[in-house]
Formats: C-alpha cells, sequence, structure tokens
C-alpha cells in the first residue's frame, strides 16, 4: 500500500486464490443465496474477469464483492468497458455522487436475474451494482483513506415491505452516523 495508489494484492497466488472462492461459490453444486467478501479482498482484475464471464453467473445468487482500492479514473474506465459486455447492465448512478479524490473502495454487487414474458419466454440479465465506502477509517495511523478516499452518499437496499431486505456497509460506514439512522428509519 503507497499513499495515493490504494490497497491492493501484489500476489499472483493470492489473485489465484479468490478467483478460486469466486468458481467454488458459483458451481453448480453450490446452494448459496449470498457470496459476502471482506474489504478490500477482491483485485478488480478478479472482479471484472467474473463479470465479464458472466454467462457462468448462477442464477439467483448475490455476489458482494469488495474490491481493492484502485484510483478513481481507473475504477471509472473499469465500470465503461463493463457496460460494453452484452447482457449486463450496470446501475452506476453512485459514480455521479462520488466525492472527487483519488481512490475508491467499491463493493460491487453482481446479480444475475432470469425475466420471464408473457409468452413464458425468457431472458437473463447480469446486473453490477457499485456501492463506495461513506466514511474513512478511523484508525489515526493509516491517514491514506482520510487524505485520499473519494467517499460515496448511498448505500443499496435490496427489498421493500415485508420481504426479506438486505443492506451491506462497508468498515468504517457504520461511524457515519448520518447513513446508520437513514438505514435504521428506512430498513428496520
Amino acid at each position: 500500500m503507497t499513499p495515493g495508489e490504494g490497497i491492493s494484492a501484489l500476489d499472483s497466488k493470492y489473485n489465484e486464490k479468490v478467483k478460486k472462492f469466486l468458481e467454488l461459490s458459483n458451481c453448480s453444486e453450490s446452494t448459496y443465496s449470498l457470496v459476502l467478501t471482506p474489504e478490500y479482498s477482491v483485485p478488480l482484475s478478479v472482479a471484472s474477469d467474473f463479470i465479464k464471464n458472466s454467462q457462468t453467473i448462477k442464477n439467483g445468487t448475490l455476489f458482494c464483492l469488495c474490491c481493492e482500492s484502485v484510483k478513481q479514473n481507473v475504477f471509472t474506465a473499469f465500470i465503461e468497458n463493463i457496460k460494453t459486455q452484452q447482457d449486463i447492465e450496470v446501475w452506476d448512478t453512485a459514480l455521479s455522487h462520488l466525492h472527487e479524490r483519488t481512490l475508491v473502495c467499491c463493493l460491487l454487487y453482481v446479480l444475475k436475474v432470469k425475466f420471464f414474458l408473457e409468452d413464458d419466454s425468457f431472458f437473463v440479465k447480469t446486473f453490477v451494482i457499485p456501492q463506495f465506502k461513506t466514511e474513512p477509517m478511523k484508525d489515526p495511523d493509516m491517514d491514506f483513506e482520510r487524505g485520499y478516499l473519494a467517499c460515496g452518499e448511498r448505500v443499496i437496499e435490496f427489498g421493500s415491505g415485508e420481504q426479506l431486505r438486505f443492506v451491506s456497509v462497508i468498515c468504517a460506514d457504520v461511524f457515519n452516523l448520518k447513513l446508520i439512522n437513514e438505514i435504521r428509519e428506512n430498513v428496520a
């Protein structure tokens, strides 16, 4: 980790382990409905390969891929590249609410959904929804986030009403009291 460069894994063996984890959680024998990864754990290149290979993503499983931190322009280029893929829809409104800084810490929601039409035909679409960390870490010895992190303003809520509902915050977001109170009022 270098200030201004972000937190990332430089070991190719680590990248292979993350790829293997995603393969195992996505295999036909898997019964997972939700797959979560810790903050900064998924290299952007691994996430990109996983998403681009969307035809193999299990229908109905929500993948929450918390990616390594990268420069904001690198992340924007990544999103633009994903948008060019067939049968993938990117909901990137969070990008327009991102504060201009050097780095982003992003949780990528990846979900493949089968839509049925009136004539009993169907189509499948993979959705990619970025959610950005809203609050830098509080460790006084780690000023990298406070000095460089581009913070978002929103979290994604899945479900509504009396259905099963899901919301996720990234690490220090729990210290964003305004956000936590909004979640409590809207989700709880």
